[in-house]
C-alpha cells in the first residue's frame, strides 16, 4: 500500500508538472480546478469504498461500475472538447492543429513568452520576426494562441505533401523565390484589408550564424499599402539546422518576446523606394532591440541599419 501510494504521488506530481508546462495561460485556472476537483473525488471514492461491507456477489457489478466510470469521464471530455470548439476563433481542425502545436512548441522546444504578446485580437495586422530555425513560424503561432494567422512562404514548402498540406490549412500565401511575385503580394494585401492577419520574417530567410542579413523591402511595402497594425517579435534560444525534419524534431529553449506596435503613421501616403527601405530599417532595428532586452542579438553579422 506505501509503495502504491508512493508512486501515485509520483505520476500526480509529474502529470501537474506537465500541465504547467503545456496548459495555455488563460485556461490554466480552469483546468487546474477540474484537476483538483478530480483527484479529491478519486482519493473520496477510493477511502469511502474501505467502509462498503464485504457483499456477496460484488466482483458481478465491477464491470458495471467501470463501464459507468468510463461513461462518465467520455461525457465530461466531450462536454468539454464541444465547449472549447464553439469558443476558439479556429475552426475544428485548426484547433486540433493548435493544440499539438501547443504541446509541441511548449513541452519539447521549452518556448516561453517572456511578455505578453501585443498582437490585437481583430483587424489587419504584421507579425514581423527574425529567422532563426525552420520552426520559427509554429513558435510564433504558439505564442499567439488567440489569433489564427499565416505566413508568406517559400513556394516550394508549399508543393511538399504534408507540409503543403498543414501551409494550406492555415492560410499561408506561398511567394517565389525571386521576389518578383505580383499575385502573391496582392494576395497579402488583399488579406490584410479584409482584416487578416500574417507572419513574415524580415530576412526573408533562415541566416545561419555568421551570415549577414539580408533584409526585405516587403514588410514596409505591405505595411506602408495597406494601413496594417506592426507588430515586430523576436524569437530566441533556437539551434540552426540545414536538414528541414532536424530542425524542426531537434530539442530547442526557445524565448518569444514582443514589442508595442510600431507607428507608420509618419510614413502615410509614401511608399517611394528610399521610404521604404527606411521603414524596414526601423523595423528590424526594433527587433534587434528586443533581442538586446532578452540578452541576445538578432544581427549575426548583419549589415547596420544605416547601411541599408
Amino acid at each position: 500500500v506505501v509503495l502504491g501510494g508512493i508512486g501515485a504521488v509520483t505520476v500526480m506530481a509529474a502529470f501537474s508538472a506537465q500541465l504547467q508546462r503545456i496548459v495555455p495561460n488563460r485556461f490554466r485556472g480552469r483546468v487546474f480546478g477540474v484537476s483538483n476537483l478530480s483527484s479529491t473525488a478519486a482519493l473520496l471514492l477510493c477511502t469511502g469504498g474501505l467502509a462498503i461491507p464485504a457483499w456477496e456477489r460484488l466482483d458481478r457489478w465491477v464491470g458495471g461500475l467501470i463501464l459507468a466510470a468510463a461513461g462518465l469521464a467520455f461525457a465530461s471530455a466531450a462536454a468539454s472538447i464541444r465547449i472549447r470548439v464553439r469558443r476558439s476563433p479556429h475552426r475544428p481542425w485548426i484547433l486540433f492543429l493548435e493544440n499539438v502545436n501547443q504541446f509541441l512548441t511548449k513541452f519539447w522546444w521549452r518556448m516561453r513568452v517572456v511578455n505578453k504578446p501585443t498582437v490585437p485580437h481583430k483587424g489587419g495586422v504584421l507579425v514581423v520576426a527574425n529567422h532563426t530555425c525552420y520552426g520559427d513560424p509554429l513558435l510564433l503561432l504558439g505564442a499567439v494562441p488567440y489569433r489564427p494567422f499565416g505566413f508568406l512562404v517559400a513556394k516550394e514548402y508549399t508543393e511538399m505533401r504534408v507540409l503543403g498540406w498543414f501551409m494550406r490549412v492555415v492560410d499561408c500565401i506561398p511567394v517565389k523565390r525571386d521576389g518578383m511575385d505580383a499575385a502573391a503580394t496582392r494576395r497579402a494585401m488583399r488579406h490584410l484589408r479584409d482584416g487578416g492577419a500574417l507572419g513574415i520574417f524580415i530576412e526573408g530567410r533562415i541566416v545561419p550564424p555568421g551570415e549577414p542579413s539580408e533584409l526585405k523591402d516587403g514588410v514596409a511595402m505591405l505595411a506602408l499599402a495597406t494601413g496594417a497594425r506592426l507588430v515586430p517579435a523576436h524569437i530566441s534560444g533556437t539551434y540552426y539546422y540545414k536538414s528541414l525534419w532536424k530542425g524542426m524534431f531537434v530539442r530547442h529553449r526557445a524565448r518569444v518576446r514582443f514589442g508595442k506596435p510600431i507607428d507608420l503613421s509618419a510614413f502615410a501616403g509614401t511608399r517611394d523606394r528610399e521610404t521604404v527601405r527606411r521603414v524596414t530599417g526601423m523595423i528590424f532595428e526594433r527587433i534587434r532591440d528586443l533581442g538586446r532586452e532578452d540578452g541576445t542579438t538578432t544581427d549575426r553579422g548583419a549589415a547596420p541599419v544605416s547601411a541599408l
